[in-house]
């Protein structure tokens, strides 16, 4: 997964006007070509056929897997589950603006 909730495609790109300025609206955020609703950017989208790397727990939470911040899991029930990993203790955390899954 690339991201967790975004409104890109792998094909997202920013608009630019005749003169090759991107394109902002009023609130000053930039327009972007192939756009869809919020939901999670998969890297299978693109063609790619990966397996998952680990598939412990312990081992996924541990933080020794690249630096990671946050661990996400979606459960067996269809929900997305976050804890914050790294130094110290794991942690379970909410997901600001979470939606379960339909």
């Amino acid at each position: 997964m690339s991201s967790l909730r975004t409104t890109h495609t792998w094909e997202s790109a920013a608009l630019r006007d005749e003169n090759g300025k991107i394109i902002e609206d009023d609130a000053g955020s930039w327009s972007y070509s192939h756009t869809r609703d919020a939901q999670p950017l998969y890297h299978s989208e693109r063609g790619e056929n990966n397996e998952p790397d680990v598939t412990d727990f312990d081992m996924f939470v541990s933080g020794k897997m690249g630096g990671e911040e946050y661990a996400y899991l979606y459960d067996l029930n269809g929900n997305w589950k976050a804890y914050k990993i790294g130094w110290g203790p794991v942690e379970r955390v909410e997901i600001p603006g979470y939606v379960t899954a339909a």
